[in-house]
């Protein structure tokens, strides 16, 4: 059965693929995620061919994801001392919690060159090889990845992503149900000092207009946004909110299937939440470091209502 025929973009298409929270072990925090409701996949390293034609070689990294219908929420870790592991530790000393966006494209080739056309200076070209286990066993999971050098991004790793399989490979119907009824990763809200700069460059990354409303610089994708703020948005959004650091990955925004399902696991397992406007918060402190969002909006604009709130 497929789970999403469009999981994927199509021609010209950019979507918000994934983003994910950095952690120094597995065992503990995957453990977190499957608390707050999250139907989480085993541990699998990553290998990797770092330029076009090189060997596929271990990275040092390895993940747990959990699948959505839309997007998913990946938890990503060291596993040995390689060059990739290092950025992983250095950002981890930087705070705890969400460290990358992915977006995902159609044309990784395409893309590259209009990011070198644009000035922007990308890494060449990876691949990125993985398995990811299902009711049917192991699935090949593997996909083009067009990255700027680590240096261009203070917020994180930033990565367009160009999948090279079916989506049921990595989206099959056993990974994407969910006991906290968690349905799609929707927007990714950004925390900066100077928010028009910064969202000039993900405009040009992602090659779309930025439009602003109040606080917030908004880059809407052919699914899901990401929303770029200041210290001041922040407490429009999530008053009382930790600024670890300047610049940082605040939090993610996940569409529920049934807002009322997911509040009632959460008070059933004890799960302190926040109730905002009409969204739930689960606290860093509770999510490996990430601010989480759960809502059920249809059209997915839960950091621009809140900062209008």
């Amino acid at each position: 059965m497929s789970v999403n025929t469009h999981q994927f973009p199509r021609t010209s298409e950019v979507f918000l693929d994934h983003a994910a929270i950095f952690v120094d072990e597995f065992d503990r925090s995957g453990h977190v995620l499957q608390r707050l409701g999250f139907t989480m996949t085993p541990f699998r390293a990553h290998s990797s061919a770092l330029r076009p034609g090189d060997p596929i070689t271990l990275l040092g990294t390895g993940n747990r994801c959990a699948m959505l219908r839309e997007g998913f929420i990946e938890v990503l870790g060291p596993t040995s001392d390689t060059p990739m592991a290092a950025q992983l530790r250095a950002s981890l000393a930087r705070y705890p919690g969400l460290h990358l966006i992915a977006f995902s494209g159609t044309d990784p080739q395409a893309h590259h060159a209009a990011l070198v056309a644009a000035g922007l200076a990308p890494a060449p070209i990876a691949r990125i090889e993985r398995t990811q286990a299902s009711s049917d066993g192991d699935q090949d999971i593997r996909a083009s990845i067009v990255r700027l050098k680590p240096d261009a991004w203070p917020e994180g790793r930033v990565q367009m992503v160009f999948p090279e399989m079916s989506p049921d490979k990595m989206w099959h119907p056993s990974l994407v149900q969910h006991p906290n009824a968690a349905d799609r990763l929707c927007e990714l809200l950004l925390v900066v000092e100077n928010p028009s700069e910064r969202a000039r460059q993900f405009a040009l990354f992602c090659g779309r207009a930025i439009r602003t409303t109040g606080p917030m610089h908004v880059l809407d994708l052919d699914r899901g946004r990401l929303c770029i703020t200041d210290k001041r948005g922040l407490e429009r959004v999530l008053p009382g909110a930790t600024v670890p650091t300047l610049p940082f990955i605040a939090a993610a925004a996940i569409g529920s299937a049934d807002l009322a399902v997911t509040r009632e696991f959460f008070e059933r397992q004890g799960i302190e939440f926040r109730a905002i406007s009409d969204s739930l918060h689960i606290r860093p402190i509770d999510a490996l470091g990430a601010n989480l969002v759960f809502h059920d909006r249809p059209d997915g604009r839960t950091f621009e209502a809140l900062s209008q709130a």
